[in-house]
């Protein structure tokens, strides 16, 4: 069995070329998987406020008496509001939320599908650069 030869400069600046693209393309997916790690974090944060405004909205259900005053605390200071407006501010907002609620799972969506598309592009070049680091006798099977 004959040694094959060194493999010759062409080669080698080849696969370095691929192998920097790798890491490119390595650098981006970690960007990415940040920017879905703070879409899930969004997500959770939305999902708690709706769950907050939700009890609220029950809690202001409670009452019976339509006269009553509540109180809205804003800043340092609490504002005198009557029912009625606290249930429509209550309302909107949870309103609000659901809609911001939607867009950020549009948004997790699009980011997840990004990170599948991502990763077949990151293995489709790791076995590209494997494969001919193999032909060129780089590495052995």
């Amino acid at each position: 069995m004959t040694a094959r030869p060194a493999p010759t400069q062409e080669e080698v600046s080849q696969i370095n070329i691929l192998q920097l693209q790798f890491q490119v393309l390595i650098d981006k997916h970690k960007g990415s998987q940040r920017a879905y790690q703070n879409l899930v974090s969004m997500s959770s944060q939305l999902d708690t406020q709706v769950n907050e405004n939700t009890m609220v909205k029950e809690e202001l259900e409670l009452i019976k008496n339509d006269d009553a005053v509540v109180y809205k605390l804003s800043g340092p200071i609490l504002i005198r509001q009557s029912l009625m407006e606290a249930k429509e501010n209550v309302e909107r907002r949870i309103k609000y939320i659901e809609s911001e609620l939607g867009k950020n799972k549009d948004l997790l969506e699009k980011a997840k599908e990004k990170l599948n598309e991502e990763k077949t592009s990151i293995a489709q070049l790791e076995e590209q650069i494997q494969k001919m680091m193999l032909q060129v006798g780089m590495i052995t099977s």
